[in-house]
């Protein structure tokens, strides 16, 4: 797919080849646009407004005439998966995990789906029982209620519990105190009482100092006892505890067996508050309702999750089975009714129980192998990379819930806060290779890496590259732009990892005043310092430009030659060749180191002289000429050295030109520069300037 970029940053117009299924490198200098690239095509790609807005050049801004950034050739790309510090925010390094929906990214997978599948359809019948059950739902939600009402005490019924404070003075709402008969209608209104009992204390409130109704204005001399009393009587905090515990008692009523009913019914209408022996007698229920509820709780969540750490799948399921016998305040009709639906639904199943066992071994088989493998190949990386952590996949009990944790070497617990404790590289590290599970899984049209391992030294970065595209379950094959400012990672790509031949595309990134263009760089392109030298030696470039390529072929391989010597007193407009002897004392060169110098630099430019190559040093017209005629920036900067000996005032570009002229600066393996423009643009527009007077040369528009 080819990407038409335009009017977005610095980049006033870009063709950007993308071809799918293949790592797409593009090789830039830093401020090129790289990071310009990748916002285009996410903002574009999610049709993002704002972020759309945020691409418009600061040229254009204010300007009611302005060009809009476009971007065009994105029709294959519906979804993308981008590497950044917006994907490291949100997904990784979370507390207590290195990533979230670890589940999803590392276990869930077409066949666990299958599984799961197969193993559902086995639950079928447990499964339209017990978790589609509404009345089933509803009978563990009052057996709950009657469990906390009782309080958490594990010895007795809690004297704070709600039972004890609504009965602590027996049933007032059943045995309404003598005197207080006429407010039967409000006490009796389950719905309204407890509002009533409180808007009744409320306005009490006002009768201290008054016989007069604070409601109608009439008299209330003969009644205000009687009102008062109603304070005195009742609580309506208390009458609130009762009332949820009486409508509890009333659910469970059908379930309770005759004695127990009777029992409770007594305890429940006591006029004398609740006794020692009640409290007891209610603990006894509660102790039952636990362990039935936490039976019930077992059946609604019986599935892969709750059977898959059983070996033997038929004894786990008759141990589901309710029994009654063990169950003596619940022996009632109803409770017999519905032990008997759910021990029915079970003999169904164990008649499942062996198809049932062997599909859940198969599950658990392919989670352990699938958790062997991502654990493996993850800490195999640790280890080549030199990291001193591990991973692991673990999950919570008796849930889908799985964390991916880390582990130091040294320290055998889990790390919790991971960002307390991982430095900024192997933070990078560990990103980006979860983030290669994530796009795996999620599988998009494009994933997008934006100078991924700039920070991570040669063994890491070889390491890093190797896991993110080592085989099948990488992003080999994948349809990926990785944008780097690292030639490394297009020599380690190209040259050295055999195994993508054929599936990477390289290219470098040049951009000249907002026009971004792109070279195709093959493994041919990439040429040691020598075989550079060599082969700009022997082109049509000027002699002065053949010479410094020479000097520094020179430098590499004879510093302290005659041939040396002499291009350096060259370059140095020495008139007369001059050897060094010291850093500051030099000594002029004889007839005989003369001849020997002039013997060697012929062997590679026949027509050498030293008198007439001064003469164009010491010109600066004809050096201005040669800069002009360059064919590449490269040899424009080092031009610009030769006619300013003392290098620009400018620091930044006084070092890199010292840093391009020398050779302990240049990579072992590097791109010609004399074919690719390898000279960021700001460096030879300060050339220009004090070259030219311009801050571009003249030929060009």
């Amino acid at each position: 797919m080819l990407l038409e970029i335009k009017n977005c940053n610095n980049i006033d117009k870009a063709s950007i080849e993308i071809e799918t299924g293949k790592l797409n490198i593009k090789y830039a200098i830093n401020g090129t646009g790289k990071s310009t690239i990748v916002k285009a095509i996410a903002a574009f790609c999610n049709d993002d407004a704002q972020k759309k807005a945020e691409l418009l050049p600061f040229k254009y801004r204010g300007d009611n005439n302005k060009k809009l950034p476009a971007i065009s050739g994105l029709d294959e790309i519906k979804t993308i998966a981008i590497f950044n510090e917006d994907y490291i925010s949100n997904y990784l390094f979370q507390p207590d995990d290195l990533l979230k929906g670890t589940f999803d990214v590392f276990i869930k997978s077409p066949e666990y789906d299958a599984h799961m599948r197969e193993i559902q359809k086995l639950l079928q019948d447990v499964h339209d029982t017990f978790q589609k059950h509404e009345e089933l739902d509803e009978l563990i939600q009052v057996f709950e209620q009657f469990v906390n009402g009782c309080g958490k005490s594990s010895s007795n019924i809690a004297k704070s519990s709600s039972i004890v404070k609504g009965l602590k003075d027996g049933n007032k709402l059943a045995n309404i105190p003598k005197g207080l008969e006429s407010y039967k209608q409000y006490l009796h209104d389950e719905k309204n009482n407890v509002r009533w009992l409180k808007w009744q204390m409320d306005g009490s409130e006002y009768l201290n100092n008054t016989e007069i109704c604070p409601f109608c204005t009439a008299s209330i001399k003969n009644t205000k006892e009687t009102i008062l009393r109603v304070k005195e009587e009742y609580n309506y905090k208390d009458i609130e505890h009762l009332n949820n515990m009486l409508k509890v008692f009333s659910s469970l009523n059908l379930y309770f067996s005759e004695e127990t009913y009777k029992q409770i019914e007594k305890i429940t209408n006591n006029i004398s508050g609740i006794t020692d022996e009640n409290r007891e007698f209610l603990f006894s229920i509660k102790r039952e309702a636990e362990v039935l509820v936490n039976q019930l709780r077992r059946l609604k969540n019986i599935g892969f999750v709750a059977l898959e750490k059983e070996n033997r799948i038929a004894d786990t399921l008759c141990a589901y089975k309710i029994d009654l016998g063990n169950f003596a305040h619940f022996k009632s009709e109803l409770s017999r009714e519905k032990a008997n639906i759910i021990n029915k639904t079970l003999d169904k199943m164990l008649e499942k129980a062996r198809d049932l066992s062997i599909e859940i071994s198969q599950q658990k088989r392919a989670v352990q192998q699938t958790i062997r493998i991502y654990s493996t190949e993850i800490n195999d990386f640790l280890q080549c990379a030199g990291y001193d952590y591990t991973v692991s996949i673990e999950n919570e009990e008796n849930s889908e819930n799985y964390h991916l944790k880390i582990k130091h070497k040294q320290y055998n617990n889990n790390i919790g806060q991971i960002n307390n404790y991982l430095s900024y590289g192997e933070r990078n590290a560990f990103a980006l290779v979860l983030f290669m599970y994530s796009a795996i899984k999620d599988n998009p049209d494009l994933i997008v890496l934006d100078d991924p391992i700039s920070s991570f030294d040669g063994n890491k970065k070889f390491a890093i590259l190797n896991i993110l595209f080592k085989n099948a379950n990488s992003l080999r094959g994948k349809t990926v732009l990785l944008l780097t400012h690292e030639f490394s990672t297009v020599i380690d790509s190209l040259k050295n990892m055999k195994r993508l031949e054929g599936l990477v595309n390289a290219d470098f990134l040049s951009n000249k005043r907002g026009r971004l263009k792109e070279v195709s760089v093959n493994v041919d392109n990439i040429k040691s310092f020598h075989e550079i030298a060599r082969e700009n030696i022997s082109s049509q470039i000027d002699t002065i430009n053949k010479l410094i390529y020479l000097r520094r072929l020179l430098e590499l391989i004879n510093p302290k030659s005659m041939a040396y010597e002499m291009l350096s007193s060259l370059f140095h407009k020495r008139a007369v060749p001059s050897k060094k002897l010291s850093s500051a004392d030099f000594e002029d060169m004889n007839e005989a180191e003369i001849s020997e110098a002039n013997n060697e630099i012929r062997k590679h430019i026949g027509d050498f002289d030293y008198a007439t190559e001064y003469q164009k040093i010491i010109d600066n017209e004809k050096l201005k000429q040669l800069y002009r005629d360059a064919k590449s920036d490269y040899e424009r900067i080092q031009l610009y050295r030769v006619r300013f000996n003392q290098n620009s005032s400018n620091e930044v570009i006084r070092k890199y030109i010292n840093e391009t002229f020398h050779v302990e600066n240049d990579f072992l393996f590097q791109l010609n520069p004399c074919e690719y423009d390898t000279v960021p643009h700001f460096v030879i527009v300060e050339c220009n300037l004090e070259m030219l007077g311009t801050d571009e040369i003249e030929t060009e528009e």
